[in-house]
Formats: C-alpha cells, sequence, structure tokens
C-alpha cells in the first residue's frame, strides 16, 4: 500500500518553519545582538567584521553548491542536516569566546 503524501500546505509551512529558523535565527538574529557581543567579548568593530564576513561566506559556499543539481532526491536529508546544523552551530556561537571559534562556527 502506497503511503499518502502530505499536503501542498503542510509542505508549504514546514518549508516557511524551515526558512524562519534558518534565515531568521542564523542570520537575522546576528545583527541585533552584534553589539551586545561587541561588549560582554572585547570585540572590535574590526573582529564583528570578519565574523559577519565568514557568516556571509557560508551563504556564498552554500548558494554555489545549491546550483550543481547535485541535490536531487536528497533535499529532504540536506533540509534536515541543515536545520540540524543551524541549530548546534547557533549554541555552539553561545558557547565560543575567541576569534579563531567564531569564524569557523559562522
Amino acid at each position: 500500500m502506497k503511503a499518502a503524501s502530505p499536503s501542498a500546505l503542510r509542505l508549504a509551512f514546514a518549508g516557511m518553519i524551515a526558512l524562519a529558523v534558518a534565515m531568521g535565527i542564523g542570520r537575522f538574529v546576528y545583527t541585533p545582538i552584534l553589539p551586545g557581543m561587541m561588549e560582554e567579548l572585547g570585540l572590535t568593530p574590526a573582529d564583528a567584521g570578519w565574523i559577519a564576513s565568514a557568516n556571509y561566506l557560508g551563504y556564498l559556499v552554500g548558494a554555489l553548491a545549491a546550483v550543481g543539481g547535485w541535490a536531487h532526491g536528497r533535499e529532504r536529508l540536506l533540509m534536515l542536516a541543515g536545520l540540524a546544523a543551524t541549530a548546534v552551530l547557533t549554541g555552539l556561537m553561545g558557547l565560543a569566546d575567541t576569534m579563531a571559534a567564531f569564524l569557523v562556527i559562522r
């Protein structure tokens, strides 16, 4: 017996939640907490710029990797892995206290 496929509404909702997690937490939360990070950790504006640059380099690498078509048929696995990585790496940012760690994690 063939399993029923998820409805379009359910898939759209799951995609919305995934984007909210990946983009909302991984990207847009960083900007408002940056001044607090700078003050609490003694980061300079240059340090903050390097962290932001590492973050955007990650977006660029991900975007370039996504256009190759290699993920066809593995979309669900990659989405779940990406969400898990976002959760783990965001948690690690809260534990890190060195520039090297920030650059690698972002």
